[in-house]
């Protein structure tokens, strides 16, 4: 019986704490951005009012330590002289917290003393970080800034070598009656340490090529950047899957530290594959193969190829890593080419030899190519041999690989030949293309394209037709057909043009999850000097973010043709 008695207690008091439970709504003003997130954060009354079953009594107990803890949460901002005043509205099932704060000044710091002793007191790149600290004397006292400024300084001796770096002082004294605010800060960087030996943990590649990827010798400063260096460098090789650098800090002696660097190596075969489709070409093939690792002295050997209607390619390469690997190579290849368009029709083979080298953001390749050319052009023949010198800058940067919402591509080709010198035609020619893409709020974006090009040569008729310059297709100007647009000779039939000149502006819509929709404005025209007449096109897209890349579907008018007519243009591919 007792047993039973207890239950009823039980169920009864688990029914009146639900008869009393309530929904609670807390309501701060005078406070906007990082001040309110921060009240916010700091409220109880806020953290638990989703509590199911939140009691009328637990609610009374958090209001009454509600406005010390408002006041707690700004003083980290310097607002040590805030008010605040409340009021909690009891109603039926919904009850209101409300506060009302008067954030009133900040208080500011008056004296201010940031010192860096020790070995690093004349570090030019310490000097430049004490200059850069967002500390001020004048300014309000923020904690978060003052905290933020101590990782900036430590992080920066530790950056360049100063491993036992240690605060002597670190204080924050702030006087509320003159209401102001001392901050002194003195970090004893000690001394400097100094690269030890590198040590490679592998067993595929010679130490001697792979101390090329190692910025600096030993005895050199410690330096994480260039630790960081030799870290990308090494994994962007594709040599290794895996790359782990230990620098062994506690086993320093005489403050030089040793490193380890554990690698972990990729296959030394690698295939690829894929498939792909545009308007341009129809459907096409990719194949590759590559051997990793020819030696050990990491060459490189492949074969790649594609196959389609209109273009079809294969290409042999042997690559050797010189001094620099990370960013210079040397590259051998010889190439097929038959492309056959709706102007023409060119079979080329070439040999190639070239040096390639990385500089910051760009990729500049230099080389000389020897071309033979087979070509139709209406009913213009010819086959022509070219021994041209060549150099190529390309740049890329984006956000995002498949959806950039920032981000851009630049390119920058010079060729030449004279005749005589192994070539049937003297001519310099030079190419830019630039892509361009921005974010417009939180759906849209917006892409810009331009593509320019002159040719300097007595007459269009001594360029080979690789050598001139056609426009129209899907990625020059829509509703026309791959390199469709251009002078046309005595038959009508489009020959190409010695210069070229088109652009492009598209705006992008999100309307659902990976599917958006475009409208675009193309425009441009090759020609010949002076007889510049830009065709135009213009349509509607969509978009599909696809699990294998980005699927363009336009429908252009070719607004300059009789009765505008339209064409489906259908690329996969990314932006830049």
């Amino acid at each position: 019986m007792r047993r039973v008695g207890r239950l009823v207690c039980l169920l009864l008091g688990l029914w009146v704490a639900r008869a009393e439970s309530l929904t609670l709504d807390v309501q701060v003003e005078g406070l906007e951005g990082r001040e309110l997130s921060a009240v916010l954060s700091a409220l109880d009354l806020e953290q638990e009012k989703a509590t199911p079953d939140l009691l009328a009594s637990r609610v009374r107990r958090l209001y009454e330590r509600a406005a010390d803890q408002v006041l707690a949460a700004l003083e980290p901002f310097g607002l040590y002289r805030a008010r605040v005043s409340g009021e909690l509205q009891e109603g039926e099932e919904t009850w209101v917290a409300r506060f009302a704060v008067e954030p009133g000044e900040p208080v500011r710091i008056e004296s201010l003393s940031v010192r860096v002793t020790g070995d690093g007191a004349d570090d030019p790149a310490l000097r430049r970080v004490l200059e850069d600290l967002p500390l001020r004397q004048g300014e309000p006292l923020e904690h978060g800034v003052y905290e933020s400024s101590k990782r900036s300084l430590q992080q920066a001796a530790a950056d360049r070598g100063y491993l036992r770096a240690e605060w002597t002082r670190h204080t924050v004294e702030v006087d509320l009656d003159r209401y102001a605010a001392t901050v002194a800060l003195e970090l004893d960087t000690g001394l400097r340490h100094r690269f030890g030996a590198v040590s490679f943990e592998q067993d595929i590649l010679s130490p001697a090529f792979l101390s090329r990827y190692v910025p600096f010798s030993p005895g050199d400063p410690y330096s994480r950047a260039q630790l960081l260096e030799m870290q990308t460098g090494l994994a962007d090789s594709e040599y290794f899957s895996g790359v782990d650098v230990t620098p062994r800090i506690g086993e320093a002696r005489e403050e030089e530290v040793p490193v380890d660097v554990r690698l972990t190596p990729r296959p030394r075969q690698r295939y690829r594959a894929g498939l792909g489709y545009g308007t341009d070409t129809g459907p096409r093939v990719r194949a590759g193969w590559e051997n990793r690792r020819v030696n050990q002295w990491g060459h490189r050997a492949g074969v790649e190829g594609q196959a389609s209607e209109r273009i079809n390619d294969l290409k042999a390469y042997y690559l050797v890593p010189l001094a620099r690997p990370a960013t210079e190579a040397l590259r051998f290849e010889v190439r097929g080419e038959d492309e056959d368009t709706v102007s023409f029709r060119t079979r080329v083979a070439s040999v190639a030899v070239g040096r390639s080298v990385v500089r910051k953001d760009w990729r500049e390749t230099i080389r000389l190519n020897y071309e033979y050319e087979d070509y139709e052009v209406g009913r213009e023949s010819g086959v022509t041999e070219q021994l041209m010198p060549e150099a190529q800058w390309v740049s890329i940067d984006a956000d995002e690989e498949l959806r950039p919402r920032a981000g851009r591509r630049l390119a920058l080709e010079l060729r030449g030949a004279v005749a005589g010198a192994f070539s049937d035609s003297t001519f310099l020619r030079a190419r830019g293309q630039a892509k361009f893409v921005r974010g417009v709020g939180e759906d849209g974006r917006l892409l810009a394209r331009a593509d320019g090009g002159l040719t300097l040569a007595s007459s269009i008729d001594d360029l080979p037709v690789s050598l001139r310059f056609f426009a129209g297709g899907d990625q020059s100007v829509r509703g026309y057909a791959l390199d469709e647009i251009g002078p046309r000779n005595a038959e009508g039939k489009v020959s190409g043009g010695r210069y070229l000149l088109v652009g492009s502006l598209e705006y992008e819509h999100r309307v659902a999850g990976n599917w958006s929709v475009a409208a675009f404005y193309d425009a441009g025209n090759a020609f010949e000097p002076h007889e510049l007449h830009a065709k135009q096109g213009t349509g509607l897209g969509l978009r599909w973010l696809s699990p294998v890349g980005p699927v363009r579907i336009d429908v252009a008018s070719a607004i300059d043709e009789p009765g505008n007519p339209l064409r489906v243009h259908v690329v996969i591919g990314p932006d830049l």
